[in-house]
């Protein structure tokens, strides 16, 4: 789960957001209300479509999409089963006992960098459990030799 998330609030001028959004490296953000509930998903694409007309008094509700809500607790399976759909490039994590609250995003990049770490861990048990427990007594059977 990535925790520094850039989200924008629903109620900003698409105008304002623009600068931002095409500095950035992301290529969707979240968006949300007042209280930090993630209620859209504004693409990078969906403002560089505007052009310049109509940025002035468009708000950023205006051209959001939906966007699909886990939990810290939602099991990494799941949210992998989800972000293989191709529309979803971006998933909202929220907090259920702060009301909702959006405290990271998952995407398909954070799903493959779990999956690695796991798979690493788990390399580097086996490696260890097919070690010697002690690094001398590997040195004396070398030796006997």
């Amino acid at each position: 789960m990535t925790t520094s998330v850039e989200s924008i609030p629903a109620d900003a001028l698409l105008a304002t957001v623009r600068e931002m959004v095409s500095r950035s490296r992301h290529h969707a953000f979240p968006v949300i209300d007042e209280a930090g509930r993630p209620v859209g998903l504004l693409r990078r694409d969906a403002v560089g479509r505007l052009g310049d007309s109509g940025l002035d008094e468009r708000r950023v509700r205006e051209r959001m999409d939906s966007i699909s809500l886990v939990t810290p607790t939602t099991m990494l399976g799941e949210v992998a089963r989800l972000l293989v759909e191709p529309a979803l490039r971006m998933l909202a994590v929220v907090d259920l006992e702060r009301d909702e609250a959006l405290v990271g995003v998952m995407t398909r990049s954070d799903v493959l960098r779990a999956y690695q770490d796991g798979l690493l861990k788990r390399f580097k048990k086996k490696r260890r459990a097919s070690q010697p427990a002690n690094p001398e007594s590997r040195d004396r059977v070398a030796t006997k030799a």
